[in-house]
Order: structure tokens, then C-alpha cells, then sequence
């Protein structure tokens, strides 16, 4: 029997074959043992890589490294054997030593017997300071009425958002990833500008609402939303800031914020909210706990971003644009609004469908390539071609994920931290497929608020499950540990 490359289970893993590919290598696994453990071994890699690629790096006492390096140095400069001289050239010290004498008593002579003035060493120039690492964001989503910089924003996909960057919504709104698991989505009626974005500070500077969520930053770095005179500070959660004239309304879904004005600051921490009136101290404004439709109304909110980053370039290459024109609520791929949209997406087919008299119907499944914008063609009205998800296939899909859920105690490992650290209400949501034969396609992540190794950790032990045989299904899951 042959057996698969490695490179191929790393490529089923990270979700870059087809679904018949897949197929085909879930079942070859299943028969042959040698191949499982090597599928086993690269999962495993892959998440522990990925585990170490959000780790901080060691603080490096550069100081001390460079004090050390000197002196070490200087000390075998000092006791280290001299190099002996070729035998025709050691005469030339002595010689230098009398030539030198010699013109010192020429000086002394030319001089009338003064003191020659001693030479004052030229010291090198500081190099300048080297300006601050610049982040950059990419626009994930825009839907209707909304311009970057005064221009179209559905015509700044392809190009960074960089500091001095200007958003302003009409009816609309629009998405900025600018990380791995960062981003923020500019409301209706908004007025977004990007006052600094480097590794240093990010400040956002709002008149209107925004919704963020926020990766743990790096060493330093400061996140601040600014809206009028108070500043919002946060190190890594999801919260989002509306600002109306001089009354400011902070609600923190996870993590913690600070509210601060000239007079003191306040405290927002997860399923938490404040709102600070006009001329109202922050020091004195109670904070008040979130309903349970005001955190679905947040989560709800997460602003759009897909599951790659890198060097802007990289990124756009990586990723397609998805075009969808119509009125009606429509969702595809865990993001749901309505009017026309442009997203950005993964490569790969992407159900899309629209809420019509209550009801969920299929309206495509448009087929996204990397580099490459698609459009979906205007949703029919009601009654014109539009047909609902029949009962069979719903009822299908309401058994794969009862089968699902049963064995989704695999993804405790991932989740055993959070668990010890309280943080319940945290998702992943999950696109997945699964075949007769009960195989899951490598499952494709569609959003989460986890950190990106636990999500991909989660993505990976779903993906070695095996469902019992049954109807084909393909499902949006979303898995809460």
C-alpha cells in the first residue's frame, strides 16, 4: 500500500484541499494505521507551533549582553599571546619608536620649547532613533455607504490603512483587521481616524461606534480608543465604545477596559457597562451588569476578519473578495447583515443564504479564489427561485450535530486554561462537512474570540473525529467549551 506525503496531511489540516481530496485521505487514514500516526504527529506539530507563535518572547537584558560582550572582549584583547611578527618585519617597531622620537623633538624645537597641545578625540554621531514599527490594517467588509480617506471604501480592499487614515459611515459600516484575532468594525453615522498605529500605541479616535476586538498586544504597546475626553484603554478583549456628542457608553464583553478622563477612571470588566453623561465625571458613574441580549447583541457584533495574517501583500493573495447585491437580511461564512456587501473571504465555497418570511433559504454557494473578486448575483424576492431548506435536509443536519456534540469532549485539552482562568462564554464557530460514510472534511474556522492557538487547537480535535454513517451534511457549528 502507498503511503500519503506529510506535506499532504499538513495541506488537509490547514483546510487547503478539496472536499473529494479530503475525503480520500480520511478514508486512506482510517485503513492505514502508519498514516494516522503520521496525520497525528503533524496536527500535533502544527498546534504546538501555533501555541508557540503567540507566546511572548524571553525579556532579553540587552544591556547586560552588551556590557558582557565588551568586557569579555577588552579582557582577551588584554591577555590574550601577541601575534608573532614575520622575522623581516621586526625591525619595524623600533623603527617607528625612533621616527617618532625623532619628530617629537622636531615639534619641540619648531614650538620654542611649549607644551604641544594635545589632540581631542572626534567621537562618532548617536545614529538617530529608529521610528516605530508601523502596523497596518486591510478592510475585511464594507456594506453600504461608507468612504476611507474620501474615496469609495469598496475600492480600498487591496490597499493598507495606515496612521492619519479617515473612515466615515453613512447607513453603512465597514470591518479593519489589523492581526491575528484584531479588529474593529465602524458603525452606522461613524466618523473613525486612525491617530497612531505602530508598535508603540494604537489610537483610535471616534465620533459615532465602535466595536473592537483586541489580541493580547504586544510588550508596551498601548490600545486606546478616544472618544471626546475620555480614553478607553484596553490590553486584549472585546468591548465596543459609542460616542453621542459628550455621552460616551462603554460595554466590555470580555477582558477588562479603563475609562479615564482629566479627573479620574473607571473600571469596565467582562459582561460589564458603563455610560458616562455629559459633564459626568467617569470617577463618579456606576457600572452596571450586562442582560443577557445585551452580550448576544455584542457577540453578534465581532467585527469580520478571516483566519490569515501576514505582510499586507501576503494576505490579499491569500484571501478573495465576495460581492453580495440585494436588500434582506443575508449571512454567509458566521457573518450576517443586509444590502450589499463586499467581504473578505478564504478560498473555497460559501453557502450563502437570506432570512425570508422567517425562514433561512439557500440563495448560492459562490466559489471564492485567492486573489479573486466573485459576485453573487442580486437575491431573488420572495417567491422567485428562492427555495427554503427542506425538512429532510434539516433534519439531517439537526442529527450530524446532535452526533457531533456527543463527542466534543475531545476539545478539553484545548480549553483546559480558559476553564481554570473562568472565562465560559467564549465560541468558535466551525464549517463543516460531512460525507455519508460519516468523515468530516477538515473542518474550516469561520470566527472566534478564542486566542488563535486554542481556535486552532479546538479546529484541529474536531477534525479527527469520525461521525457514524448517515446523510451527507454540511453545517455551521458553534462550539462553546
Amino acid at each position: 500500500m502507498s503511503h500519503v506525503a506529510p506535506h499532504r496531511w499538513a495541506d488537509l489540516d490547514a483546510g487547503r484541499v478539496g472536499a473529494a481530496e479530503a475525503r480520500r485521505l480520511e478514508a486512506h487514514a482510517s485503513a492505514c494505521a502508519r498514516c494516522a500516526a503520521a496525520r497525528a504527529r503533524i496536527t500535533g506539530a502544527r498546534a504546538a507551533f501555533a501555541e508557540v507563535r503567540t507566546e511572548d518572547g524571553p525579556e532579553l537584558r540587552w544591556d547586560r549582553i552588551r556590557a558582557q560582550t565588551y568586557w569579555e572582549v577588552e579582557r582577551a584583547r588584554r591577555t590574550g599571546p601577541s601575534p608573532a611578527l614575520p622575522a623581516r618585519r621586526r625591525w619595524m617597531p623600533a623603527l617607528a619608536i625612533a621616527g617618532g622620537a625623532a619628530a617629537a623633538a622636531l615639534g619641540w624645537w619648531q614650538l620654542g620649547g611649549t607644551t604641544a597641545p594635545v589632540p581631542v578625540p572626534v567621537l562618532a554621531a548617536a545614529p538617530a532613533p529608529t521610528a516605530p514599527v508601523a502596523e497596518v490594517g486591510l478592510l475585511t467588509m464594507v456594506v453600504g455607504d461608507a468612504t476611507v480617506d474620501g474615496g469609495p471604501a469598496a475600492a480600498r480592499f487591496e490597499q493598507p490603512l495606515w496612521a492619519g487614515a479617515e473612515i466615515r459611515t453613512g447607513a453603512g459600516q465597514l470591518a479593519v483587521q489589523f492581526g491575528d484575532g484584531s479588529a474593529f468594525a465602524v458603525g452606522p453615522r461613524s466618523v473613525l481616524r486612525i491617530r497612531a498605529f505602530d508598535h508603540q500605541a494604537i489610537e483610535l479616535e471616534v465620533d459615532g461606534r465602535v466595536d473592537v476586538e483586541v489580541a493580547a498586544r504586544a510588550p508596551g504597546q498601548r490600545f486606546a480608543v478616544i472618544a471626546g475626553d475620555r480614553v478607553v484603554e484596553v490590553r486584549g478583549t472585546q468591548f465596543r465604545v459609542e460616542r453621542k456628542g459628550d455621552a460616551v457608553a462603554v460595554a466590555c464583553r470580555h477582558g477588562r477596559v479603563a475609562v479615564r478622563d482629566g479627573g479620574g477612571e473607571l473600571a469596565v470588566g467582562a459582561g460589564n457597562a458603563a455610560e458616562i453623561g455629559p459633564g459626568q465625571a467617569v470617577g463618579a458613574t456606576a457600572v452596571r451588569t450586562l442582560g443577557a441580549a445585551e452580550l448576544d447583541e455584542l457577540a453578534a457584533a465581532i467585527p469580520h476578519r478571516v483566519g490569515v495574517w501576514g505582510a499586507p501583500g501576503a494576505v490579499t493573495a491569500a484571501t478573495g473578495l465576495l460581492a453580495l447585491d440585494g436588500g434582506g437580511q443575508v449571512r454567509v461564512a458566521g457573518w450576517s447583515g443586509q444590502g450589499a456587501a463586499m467581504l473578505r473571504m478564504l478560498p473555497g465555497r460559501h453557502v450563502v443564504e437570506r432570512l425570508v418570511d422567517g425562514q433561512w433559504r439557500q440563495v448560492g454557494a459562490p466559489q471564492v479564489d485567492a486573489g479573486q473578486r466573485t459576485a453573487l448575483a442580486e437575491v431573488a424576492p420572495p417567491g422567485q427561485g428562492v427555495a427554503p431548506v427542506d425538512s429532510a435536509l434539516r433534519g439531517a443536519r439537526a442529527t450530524r450535530r446532535t452526533q457531533l456534540r456527543r463527542q466534543l469532549g475531545v476539545i478539553r485539552p484545548c480549553v483546559r486554561v480558559l476553564a481554570k482562568q473562568g472565562l465560559g462564554d467564549v465560541f468558535v464557530e466551525l464549517e463543516l462537512e460531512v460525507d455519508r460514510a460519516g468523515v468530516l472534511t477538515a473542518p474550516r474556522l469561520v470566527r472566534t474570540d478564542l486566542p488563535a492557538a486554542t481556535a486552532e487547537c479546538v479546529r484541529a480535535a474536531v477534525g479527527t473525529l469520525r461521525l457514524p454513517a448517515g446523510a451527507a451534511a454540511s453545517w455551521h457549528e458553534i462550539i462553546r467549551p
